[in-house]
């Protein structure tokens, strides 16, 4: 089989050629290498990229999948650098959810872009330097997990790792055109992942499609559901209040998007999100706050190496009182409280996940509107998908967002999976 024929299979397509052995680990691997070798120095996915392919994989669900891996999981064998200019050490062990889809039979291809210390939106890293869309290059990937969402979206691996703060996978997958899901908050375990905010982190993955990313959290839920298990389900909808924030692109997919819910015969009413701008503040306080406190020794050592970015943020963090921190934490729980009387409602909510298109890297005015609609979500813990639309008319993807109450990804994912169902194929931005 040719290279482009191997790249082009889907997830399912993939392991079912493994399992009849039509096709090997290793050529999986090197049309996969060879894919990044391509594609790389354009983009700028990857930053370190995997030689040798494994002596041995485990036959598993996933056997045979490539997997890029976000520059803050330790992964034994690479240094983690989080995207910095200062660390370099070389981990012995991998972090639990690498080393669950490693027993899974997944492929490490490599370590890929992040914003400095996942600690921004964009992958406009000062030290390694910015990755480009897939869409348009002179546009941003979204971040933090930039890298991993361009990867998966130009056919460099088929499964993208990621953290989410405050929207770090949701953001670049909106941008990129794939499926990004921040599962419920603890879901997964965040050992041996540098952590930017202790109580907002959440570990996830970026998918071309929801039935890929089905497959993939098999591996923690083997009980997700078919989307056929899913019946008619309450949708709120939330636009009519946010809709100042919107471009003119993102408007028009979510219309588009609501029409697509229709047609499945989900009922729909416009709601709000709870304590929506309060929510916001208050999460950029724990973020900054838990931010500087695992900084703080890097921070009086290394200050110059930072990216001024970051260490604005940093800063910003050692500013606030222990009064700020506890009040944030309180509203937190008002904010949750008042999402468990929603869900009483609603079975789900969709709205934007993002309220423009993807920036060019040289409009840095846009770029603290990034996570204004996916914030709230790591905030309150809920998990959350992005899936992708192409409106139409249009030359740029955007990103629809479902959220579910807690602990119900296998909801979400049948949900996800009939929408993109009716949506139909979504092309790829490189040929």
């Amino acid at each position: 089989m040719m290279k482009a024929d191997i790249t082009n299979l889907s997830l399912r397509e993939i392991l079912d050629a493994v399992g009849e052995k039509e096709l090997s680990v290793n050529e999986i691997f090197a049309a996969y290498h060879e894919q990044i070798v391509d594609r790389n120095p354009v983009l700028n996915a990857f930053t370190a990229i995997e030689q040798v392919p494994p002596v041995k994989v485990p036959m598993g669900p996933l056997s045979g999948i490539p997997l890029a891996i976000k520059d803050i999981f330790d992964v034994g064998g690479y240094p983690t650098t989080a995207g910095s200019a200062f660390l370099e050490e070389i981990p012995k062990a991998d972090a639990v959810v690498v080393a669950q889809l490693r027993e899974a039979g997944c492929l490490v291809m490599g370590k890929t872009n992040t914003h400095e210390f996942a600690m921004g939106a964009t992958t406009i890293n000062p030290h390694f330097g910015a990755t480009r869309n897939p869409w348009d290059t002179e546009r941003i990937a979204g971040g933090s997990s930039g890298g991993s969402a361009a990867a998966v979206a130009a056919g460099m691996a088929i499964v993208g790792l990621g953290s989410d703060t405050a929207g770090s996978i949701r953001i670049p997958a909106a941008l990129c055109g794939v499926v990004g899901l921040k599962p419920t908050y603890g879901r997964l375990s965040c050992e041996g992942v540098i952590p930017l905010s202790w109580s907002l982190d959440h570990v996830g993955f970026l998918t071309k499609t929801v039935t890929d990313m089905t497959e993939v959290f098999r591996v923690w839920d083997p009980n997700v559901w078919d989307s056929s298990r899913l019946s008619s389900s309450r949708v709120g909808v939330v636009l009519t209040s946010i809709e100042s924030l919107l471009d003119d692109a993102v408007r028009q997919g979510m219309n588009e998007a609501i029409r697509m819910i229709a047609r499945l015969g989900h009922p729909t009413e416009e709601t709000v999100l709870p304590l929506w701008e309060q929510g916001l503040g208050a999460a950029f306080i724990l973020s900054r706050v838990e931010g500087a406190s695992y900084h703080h020794e890097w921070l009086e050592k290394y200050p110059e190496q930072y990216g001024s970015d970051v260490r604005i943020l940093l800063e910003a963090g050692r500013r606030f009182s222990g009064v700020d921190y506890v009040n944030s934490l309180r509203l937190r729980s008002m904010v949750m409280a008042e999402y468990q009387a929603l869900f009483e409602r609603f079975d789900f909510l969709m709205l934007p996940t993002v309220s423009i298109e993807a920036p060019l890297i040289a409009e840095p005015s846009t770029r603290n509107v990034l996570t204004q609609l996916t914030s709230p979500f790591n905030f309150s813990g809920l998990p959350a998908i992005s899936v992708p639309l192409m409106p139409q008319g249009r030359e740029l993807p955007v990103g629809i967002q479902f959220v579910a109450p807690w602990g119900q990804e296998h909801r979400l994912l049948a949900l996800a999976q009939q929408w993109e169902q009716v949506r139909g194929p979504f092309l790829s931005p490189v040929a």
